[in-house]
C-alpha cells in the first residue's frame, strides 16, 4: 500500500507516538484532510493534534478503512486483537516508507540486531557522509521515517534505517530494504514476541523480504538462523579473518593491521566490532578505511550508550541506561575491563536468563554489585550461588545505589551503570532512567 492509495479513506491510527504523530504530518502534508480515528490505550492527552478523534473503545475500528498501526503494539495486545477481530486493512509506517523508498528507486540501508544496531547505524552513517554521500538516518534510533520522508525524495539520499524487531517482523514480501545488516543477536523482547522462536523469526525477515539482486550482510555468528531461508551464496558474512574485522587490539582486514583500536573513543571490543561492520557496507558505497578511522577518533557514541559521565567525587561514572538484557551488561561489565570496580544493575523483570552476565562478572574485577528492583534480587541470589567474589548491595532506587556506590568506588575507578533489563513500571524509557542517573551523580561534590 502507498501512502496516496490513503488519501481521501478513513485512516485510523492505532498509537500516537512519534511514528503515530509522523504518519498524521505525512497524511496531511500528502493532502488527507479528513478527520483521523485514533486509538489509544492509556490516558487521553490533554491537547491532542487538531482534526483528529480519540477512541480507546476498540469498536469504533468498525468505521475505518484502514489502520496505521505503531510497533509497540503487541500481538496479544487488546486493540491488536480487536483489530485483526474487525479484519480492517493494517499498514505499518515502515511498510510504507519501504513501499515510497522501492517505487522511486532510492536505497534504504536496513541494520538490526539484539545489540549495538544503534551505534552501528551511527556509525556508518558518518562514515558514508564523510566519503561524501549525502544519507538521512531514521527508524528505530529516534527519528520516524515518514518525518523525513519529503526530505529523502527531494534530495533522493541514501537511507540508513535502523529496524527494531517489531519493524522488521512486519516487513511485506519484496519491500524488506534493499540492503540489509542483521548483527549478533541474542534472546531479546519475549514479553512482545512471545517466544525466542518468534523473535528470531521476526528479525530473520529483513533478509527474507527481500528481493532478488538486494544485498545482505550477516554477522558470522547468526547465519544460524536463516538456514534454508534464503538463497545459498547472497548472504555476505561479517566480521570473517580474511576480510574486515577486529582481533588482537587492531582493525584488520585479513593480516594485515589497519589501525589500532584504541585510537576509536568508544569503549569496548563490541562497539569496535560494530564499527567494523559499518565500514564493510559503507566500502560497497565508495567509503574507505580512512573515513572510518577519522570517524571513530571523534565518534563519542550515543546518549546513555557507555556514555562517560566523567569524573564527580574521584570517581568515572559510566552511563550505559540503554542496556536491557543481560548479554548488553555482560558487553559493557567487557568494555570497561580492569578500571571497572562497581556495577549498578537491575530493572524490569521479563524472564531473561541472567547466566551471561554473572559469567562475565567472574572474569572480571568487578568487587561490588548494586541491585535494582525488581531483577536485582535474582541477580543477587544467583552470585551467592555461583560463590562469586562480589558484594551485594540491594537497594530501592538510583539515588540509593548511586550513594552506595560513591562510598564503595575507590578514587580513579569505574562506577557502571548498566541495567541489564528494561524501564518498564520504573520509568518511561530508558532515556528518562539514564537522566535520572546523570542527575543523582552531578549531586556529587
Amino acid at each position: 500500500m502507498r501512502i496516496s492509495d490513503l488519501i481521501g479513506k478513513r485512516i485510523g491510527l492505532l498509537g500516537l507516538g512519534r511514528e503515530g504523530l509522523a504518519s498524521l504530518e505525512t497524511l496531511r502534508r500528502r493532502g488527507h484532510s479528513e478527520p483521523v480515528d485514533v486509538f489509544m490505550d492509556g490516558p487521553i492527552p490533554s491537547n491532542p493534534p487538531v482534526g483528529i478523534r480519540l477512541h480507546t473503545n476498540p469498536d469504533a475500528f468498525a468505521d475505518v478503512d484502514v489502520v496505521i498501526r505503531s510497533p509497540g503494539f503487541s500481538p496479544g495486545h487488546r486493540l491488536r486483537l480487536a483489530l485483526d477481530r474487525f479484519m480492517t486493512t493494517q499498514v505499518t509506517a515502515t511498510q510504507l516508507f519501504l513501499r515510497e523508498i522501492r517505487d522511486n528507486e532510492l536505497t534504504v540501508i536496513g541494520v538490526t540486531a539484539s545489540k549495538g544496531k544503534s551505534t552501528t547505524s551511527a556509525l556508518l552513517h558518518l562514515v558514508l557522509q564523510h566519503a561524501g554521500l549525502d544519507t538521512a538516518l531514521v527508524g528505530n534510533i529516534g527519528v520516524p521515517a515518514l518525518e523525513l520522508i519529503d526530505q529523502i525524495l527531494n534530495r533522493r539520499q541514501l537511507v540508513v534505517m535502523e529496524m527494531s524487531s517489531y519493524q522488521c517482523m512486519d516487513l511485506a514480501s519484496g519491500y524488506a530494504p534493499p540492503v540489509a545488516v542483521l548483527g549478533t543477536l541474542f534472546p531479546e523482547h519475549l514479553d512482545y514476541h512471545g517466544a525466542t522462536s518468534n523473535y528470531y523469526y521476526a528479525k530473520a525477515m529483513i533478509a527474507t523480504m527481500q528481493r532478488d539482486g538486494d544485498r545482505f550482510f550477516c554477522h558470522r555468528d547468526s547465519t544460524w538462523i536463516l538456514d534454508g531461508l534464503i538463497t545459498p551464496g547472497r548472504m555476505r558474512q561479517l566480521q570473517t579473518t580474511d576480510g574486515l574485522h577486529y582481533a588482537d587490539g587492531h582493525f584488520m582486514r585479513g593480516n594485515t593491521k589497519l589501525f589500532a583500536g584504541n585510537e576509536m573513543r568508544l569503549l569496548g571490543d563490541h562497539n569496535r566490532e560494530n564499527a567494523v561492520t559499518a565500514l564493510t557496507v559503507a566500502e560497497d558505497f565508495g567509503a574507505t578505511v580512512d573515513d572510518l578511522h577519522a570517524v571513530v577518533r571523534d565518534f563519542p557514541g550515543l546518549l546513555y550508550r557507555l556514555q562517560d559521565e566523567g569524573y564527580r567525587g574521584g570517581i568515572r561514572w559510566i552511563n550505559d541506561s540503554i542496556s536491557t538484557a543481560p548479554e548488553a551488561t555482560a558487553a559493557a561489565v567487557r568494555a570497561v575491563g580492569q578500571e571497572g570496580v562497581t556495577l549498578i544493575v537491575g530493572g524490569f523483570d521479563r524472564g531473561n536468563d541472567v547466566s551471561p552476565l554473572l559469567m562475565a562478572l567472574e572474569k572480571s574485577s568487578i568487587r561490588h554489585v548494586i541491585l535494582l528492583p525488581a531483577t536485582g534480587g535474582k541477580i543477587a541470589a544467583n552470585i551467592r550461588e555461583r560463590r562469586l567474589e562480589v558484594i551485594c548491595h540491594e537497594v530501592s532506587n538510583i539515588a540509593c545505589a548511586v550513594n552506595i556506590a560513591k562510598e564503595v568506588t575507590p578514587i580513579g575507578r569505574i562506577c557502571l551503570f548498566s541495567p541489564g533489563a528494561p524501564s518498564y513500571t520504573f520509568f518511561r524509557d530508558f532515556m528518562e532512567r539514564g537522566k535520572t542517573f546523570r542527575r543523582e551523580i552531578s549531586r556529587i561534590v
